[in-house]
Order: C-alpha cells, then sequence, then structure tokens
C-alpha cells in the first residue's frame, strides 16, 4: 500500500465520517421536533425516520477507521499511522463544521422525506395499511415543517 493511497482512504473516511454524523445529528434534530414534550421518546422519533442506509453507513464508517488503523500499522510505522489517524479525525471535524449542511437544514430533511416515501411505498406494495397510515402522518407533518423551513432559509 503506497502512501498516496492510505492518504486517499484516510481522506474518503473522513468525508464519510463527517456526513454520517451530519446525517444522524439531522435524523435526531427532526426526530425531536416530531415529539417535542413526550417523555417516553427522548431522542423523539428518530429511530423512525432514519433510514436503513444511515445504519450502513454507521458501520462503514467505523469499519473504515479501524481498518485503516489496523492495515496502517502493517504497512507504515506505528508514529506515521497514528498522526495520519488524527489528523483524518480533524479532518473529518473540519468538513462537518465547514462544508456539510446544518442538521436543521432543508438537504437533510428533503432526503428524510425521499426515504420516507420510498419506504411508504414498499408498505403499500406489501399492504401493509397500519404503518402507510403512520408514514403518512409524518412525512406530513416533517412536510409542513419543511415549507416552514424553507421560508425561513429564503
Amino acid at each position: 500500500m503506497t502512501v498516496v493511497i492510505y492518504l486517499a482512504l484516510c481522506i474518503i473516511s473522513a468525508c464519510l465520517s463527517a456526513y454520517t454524523q451530519a446525517f444522524q445529528g439531522a435524523t435526531l434534530y427532526w426526530g425531536k421536533l416530531l415529539a417535542p414534550t413526550n417523555p417516553l421518546l427522548p431522542r423523539g422519533m428518530q429511530d423512525a425516520i432514519t433510514p436503513a442506509s444511515q445504519n450502513v453507513r454507521n458501520i462503514t464508517s467505523w469499519l473504515m477507521h479501524l481498518g485503516l488503523l489496523i492495515g496502517g500499522f502493517f504497512y507504515f510505522r506505528w508514529y506515521f499511522v497514528l498522526g495520519v489517524f488524527v489528523l483524518a479525525l480533524l479532518l473529518s471535524f473540519f468538513i462537518y463544521i465547514l462544508i456539510i449542511p446544518a442538521s436543521n437544514s432543508s438537504y437533510f430533511l428533503q432526503r428524510i422525506l425521499s426515504s420516507l416515501k420510498r419506504r411508504k411505498a414498499r408498505y403499500l406494495s406489501a399492504d401493509d395499511r397500519v404503518r402507510v397510515f403512520v408514514l403518512e402522518d409524518i412525512i406530513d407533518r416533517l412536510t409542513r415543517m419543511h415549507s416552514s423551513v424553507n421560508q425561513e432559509e429564503n
């Protein structure tokens, strides 16, 4: 493994980690807005609106970090690997702060809504009326929130 490939993988890992953290924050933000006063749901409805792809990104991000550490120790000196790993974590932080949209932005809300609409279509095809009804309510409430966010952003 050359240094260039290792550094490129570290940059990719940093970008994936930043996006994953931001999306997780967005599902928490919008999920809490759906159930703000319910003491039984301290994280709101985050689980209900989190796409399955987010779980895959979470696992992939951590596996990439672990793989880069372990793989790096096989090919490079330990101090180089730890230094690059710390720099990758810092890069992830700066990407999260400077480049990725805020958790309350319409960017993430649109992605959440798209995921919910696809999930609703799957439930419709499976004739699961209860879940379709619940998703219609969630989509409607998030769509109303989306229109208010668009008004604030403009």
